[in-house]
């Protein structure tokens, strides 16, 4: 039906609810994922073993929380014996659980689909260390809305950069939180679907 207009209205999540001030661990790195989806597994997987070990070598206060439901008791008990490493399992509040964070990293190399950590971490204004492929389409400016890292290198150093750099990770983090009002809130998605909308003509 080449003639049939169409609205396209992207991915969304509420505006948080409740005051998150002050809820932040520091230099506390965060993942939060369905670990039945092999995406979030082996995102968690790189994170855990390759990543973070290098984030502890320069700091050795650093602590990697991995929440989410699905994860196979043995990779629970290996993540969980890794230094400044902790399993949450499923948690009650993601939203709680992204604000605790300082950083949330989401090395992820094969997106599924719905993006929905991602802009849940950038409503909660939390800095955000994401893949490529993790931005890919999406209306976020790289170094600005959040780091962009390809290697388990880069992932680790932005990572240090962003937990050692208060004013850097409060300025990444207040960006990515306007990209969230711009682009994936209620009220902006309200607008672009009026604005595109033949049914609102005239309003």
């Amino acid at each position: 039906s080449p003639s049939t207009p169409i609205v396209l209205v992207p991915n969304t999540v509420s505006e948080p609810e409740g005051n998150f001030a002050g809820s932040e661990v520091p230099r506390t790195v965060g993942f939060i994922g369905t670990y039945s989806s092999l995406p979030n597994a082996n995102a968690a997987r790189n994170l855990a073993e390759d990543i973070f070990p290098r984030v502890r070598g320069r700091m050795k206060d650093a602590a990697l929380l991995i929440a989410g439901s699905g994860l196979p008791e043995n990779d629970h008990v290996r993540y969980n014996a890794l230094p400044g490493t902790t399993v949450l399992g499923r948690v009650e509040s993601s939203q709680q659980f992204v604000a605790s964070c300082s950083v949330l990293a989401l090395p992820i190399r094969i997106r599924g689909g719905v993006t929905l950590k991602l802009v849940e971490a950038l409503a909660l204004g939390r800095a955000v260390v994401a893949s490529p492929e993790m931005i890919a389409g999406l209306p976020v400016s790289a170094g600005t809305d959040l780091v962009v890292a390809d290697t388990d290198q880069e992932f680790a150093s932005a990572i240090v950069k962003l937990l050692e750099d208060d004013e850097y990770r409060a300025k990444i983090a207040a960006s990515g939180r306007l990209a969230y009002e711009r682009h994936f809130s209620r009220a902006a998605l309200i607008k672009s679907a009026r604005a595109g909308s033949i049914l609102c003509e005239g309003e």
